[in-house]
Formats: structure tokens, sequence, C-alpha cells
């Protein structure tokens, strides 16, 4: 009896590769027919970044075509193929790339021979832009901190800008940079920046501008890098100086802030302070009543003219004492006057009883 010793096969396992924008790498097998991608946590894929629809796409696995048929969910920044929008349905293959805001998806497979990927094939299958006669080329000039200095020059019809080496002409290297941060083209005779939906965007003077043309001197905001643009025929060489003229710019729009809210701290403040003194009770203390009902004694100056004297506690127990002296020799004089009457009132008593006994004893004789 023998035993086979070939090995078993086992079922290929198509997984999604999903890579954000600061490089990490996770994988998704697919085991589901269909996977919902999106913000909300209630899909099978969860992208969490503010560019991204809640239910942005729809994903649906076909393992035998080793494929995967892409829909877009009325998202709001949409999908891109291999660097180009889509606005219907599309499939995945094996060395395609998938663009959902700042995340890329490819498909992999254990075992998989690994085709080149159109991603990093995208220079060659691009055509190379017009180059720019010399009268026309412009250049952006780091001002910031973040390579400061540094010169990235605009000479072709069309420059792709962002951080990795093998998809972009102008390569700035910094973490708040997309792969793919925007383009910049030559059209209708000035250079225009497009923004290809990077995670940080791009900003033009400070405002947040898809499309913008550039003109000249403007600061050009990518991420956490600024540039100055100088256009053609311009001549410009950077300056440490220019460093603070931008942390000014910054600055200015805080300091206008602060200076707002300071404002209104002090508006608030005499605000409560009016109403505390509008609703305040109309009442006067027991003191102060007292002090109104204290008599005023007029008392001669100097130059003869009279003015309002307040007593002081001496004289006030000079008049309580007058006070209490009054109030004994009137309780003396009503004790005199009773004493009066009753003596006057015996004195009667006396004099009738002496009467009625002469009377009696007249009365007796005869």
């Amino acid at each position: 009896m023998s035993v086979s010793t070939e090995p078993q096969s086992t079922p290929e396992v198509i997984r999604l590769s999903i890579e954000d924008d600061e490089g990490v790498r996770a994988t998704y097998p697919i085991i589901h027919e269909q996977i919902r991608v999106g913000r909300s946590e209630n899909n099978e894929v969860c992208l969490n970044q503010k560019n991204i629809s809640r239910e942005h796409a729809l994903l649906i696995a076909e393992v035998e075509a080793r494929r995967v048929a892409v829909h877009d969910l009325n998202s709001y920044t949409g999908i891109k193929l291999n660097g180009k929008r889509i606005f219907d349905g599309c499939y995945l293959n094996f060395g395609d790339y998938l663009e959902i805001g700042g995340y890329v998806i490819t498909l992999d497979m254990e075992g998989h021979d690994g085709q080149h990927n159109a991603r990093h094939d995208q220079g060659a299958l691009r055509n190379e832009p017009e180059p720019l006669p010399p009268e026309k080329h412009a250049k952006l000039v780091v001002v910031s901190n973040n390579l400061a200095g540094r010169e990235y020059y605009l000479n072709r019809a069309e420059l792709l800008i962002g951080r990795e080496q093998a998809d972009n002409d102008l390569v700035i290297n910094h973490r708040s940079i997309s792969r793919n941060h925007a383009k910049i083209v030559w059209k209708n005779d000035n250079f225009t920046i497009i923004d290809l939906s990077s995670s940080n965007g791009v900003m033009i003077g400070g405002v947040a501008t898809n499309p913008a043309p550039l003109t000249k001197g403007v600061i050009v905001q990518m991420g956490l890098v600024k540039f100055r643009y100088v256009a053609p025929g311009e001549e410009y060489t950077f300056n440490p100086v220019d460093l603070e003229v931008t942390a000014l710019d910054e600055t200015g729009s805080t300091k206008k802030f602060l200076g707002a809210l300071l404002v209104f701290i002090i508006i608030f403040f005499l605000s409560r302070q009016a109403i505390s003194l509008l609703s305040a009770p109309q009442t006067t203390s027991e003191n102060h009543i007292e002090e109104l009902q204290t008599p005023i004694i007029p008392n001669q100056l100097n130059d003869g003219q009279e003015s309002e004297y307040v007593p002081t506690n001496d004289d006030m127990i000079e008049v309580k004492q007058s006070e209490k002296e009054a109030t004994e020799e009137e309780a003396t004089e009503e004790e005199a006057t009773e004493e009066e009457a009753t003596e006057k009132e015996a004195t009667e008593k006396e004099a009738t009883g002496t009467s009625n006994a002469k009377q009696t004893k007249a009365k007796n004789t005869k």
C-alpha cells in the first residue's frame, strides 16, 4: 500500500495590499465576495482619513478571474486607477494600483510571480511632457524651515510633485507631502498648480484653492512645506531673512485672532459689570439711615461761613446724658405731683369724716 507524498494544493487567496501616505502597509485577505471601503467603522475595510467618504467604494472579488471589480459609491474625492480618475466601474488586476484618498490599494497573492506594478511604471506609460523655452522657466524656492533654500525648477509643460522618487518629476522628501501631491501645468502662458487629492492639501497665499494660477512672489504651501514662486524672468536669491518674513505671515492671523479675543473679553466683562449695576437693588443700609438721622450742628468757620458739622462720639454721649437727666427730672416731678394729690385726697377724707361725726352728735342731742 503506497501513500502519496505529493503536497496537497491549497486554494489561492487574493489579498488587498493597502498602503497609506506615510508608507505603512497592511494586507486584507479577500474572504467575502463584496467588500465595502470607507471611513465608517461599519465597512469591511475602514480607512480613517478626512478625505475618505463614509462609504467610498464597493469592491467585488472575482477570484477565478483573479481580479476585483471596483465601484465608486458617489464619493466626494473619487477613485483613481493607475493615476486616472474613474467615473464608471473598473477592474483592479494584478499590476494595477487603486487610489482612494491618501491610500494605495493593490492586489497580492502568496506565490504570485510578481508583475511590475503600473504605479512604478508610470513614468514609462506617461508621455514625456513638452519642454519649455528658457524664457518661460520658473522655480519654486523653499522658504520654510523644512528644506530651506532648496530650489525646484519648472521647465516643462507638466510636472508631478510628490514624495516618491519613481512617480514624480519634483521629489519633496517630507512626511507631510503625499506620494502624488500636486501637478503643475503650463496653461494660457502661465503656470497653474492642481492638488491631486493630497492628504494635507495645497494653499496659495494662505488660502486653499484648487486649481490655482501662480503669480509672482506668491507663497505656495504643500503640507508643511512653503515655497516662494519665482515667475519667468524674475530674479530671486534665497535669503535667510525670508524665513522671518514667512514666520510673520504665519503669525499674522494668530495675532489678529488674539487681538479680537482680547477685545471680546474686555467687552464681555464691561457688559457684565454694567448689567450687575443696573440690576442691583436700590436699598439704603441701616448705617446710612442712622447717619441721615444724625442731627447736624452748624459750626462757625474762621471766615464767618457756616458749614455742616458732624458730631463726634463725645458729642453724642453728652446728648444722650442730657436726655437721660431730662427724663429723670420729669420722673421726679411726676412723683411729687402724685404725692401732693395723695395728701390732698387724705385731707379731704379727714375733713369729710369730721363733718359727718359732728352731724351725728347733733342728731343725738336733739
